[in-house]
């Protein structure tokens, strides 16, 4: 890939991606931030604009990946507003969706001046990241590395998006289906004051996924970088 060149331009739209970085998550703080704060009154907010609460859903995830907070809040917050079926598929949308819009955000504005200075050592990673984009992509939404340092990371890199996009909708699979259903289906057993539902096949296979997804790539990341340290 062709080196950009330091321009003009090339520095304006790095300025704005990092003015965007800031201001936008300092206005949703200050306009919106107590209710961003307060999970209830979120979920509350959502659960009552009626016919239009899956898109409210999406426009509150995208926002709530500019302000700091656990992306798995979200997840867990989809099954328990839309049930153990339509939840994972809004989190999923909703996830996708983000991805795209920050790793398109870096792309446009930041990518440019990133790569017109990249020292040499730098340049190498960029280009093995860039070489094995879809299994990194992957691996990192599986070892829980934070959501919006993967989708800006690979907007400023050479990775392309076709990988970029099933990597990351590869990674997130597991939990986006796992906790969404547990907690959907936690809520339906408490409201139907049935909580036998819980104990079936479906239920027990969604529990042990959620515990795979969430010990072992840190696990094995853990080992992984202890035996190369040896």
């Amino acid at each position: 890939m062709k080196r950009p060149e330091f321009t003009r331009s090339a520095i304006f739209k790095f300025f704005l991606l990092v003015l965007l970085l800031c201001i936008t998550p300092l206005s949703i703080l200050i306009f919106g931030g107590e209710d961003l704060r307060n999970p209830r009154r979120m979920m509350e907010l959502i659960e009552s604009s009626g016919i239009i609460a899956p898109l409210a859903f999406l426009i509150v995830y995208i926002a709530w990946q500019f302000v700091p907070g656990p992306t798995s809040a979200m997840t867990a917050a989809s099954g328990l507003m839309f049930g153990p079926f339509a939840g994972p598929l809004l989190s999923i949308t909703g996830a996708m969706l983000s991805a795209g819009i920050e790793f398109t955000l870096a792309r446009r504005l930041g990518h440019d001046a990133i790569q017109a200075k990249m020292p040499g050592r730098m340049r190498r990673l960029d280009e093995a990241f860039e070489k094995h984009a879809f299994s990194s992509i992957a691996y990192m939404r599986l070892i829980f590395i934070p959501f919006q340092i993967v989708n800006f990371s690979a907007g400023v890199s050479s990775v392309r998006f076709a990988p970029f996009f099933w990597g990351t909708l590869l990674g997130i699979l597991p939990a986006s289906l796992a906790l969404p259903y547990l907690s959907g289906l936690v809520k339906l057993a408490w409201m139907q004051n049935n909580f036998s539902m819980l104990l079936n096949v479906k239920a027990a296979l969604a529990l042990l996924l959620f515990i795979a997804v969430s010990v072992l790539p840190p696990l094995l990341d853990f080992i992984w970088k202890k035996n190369r340290l040896q």
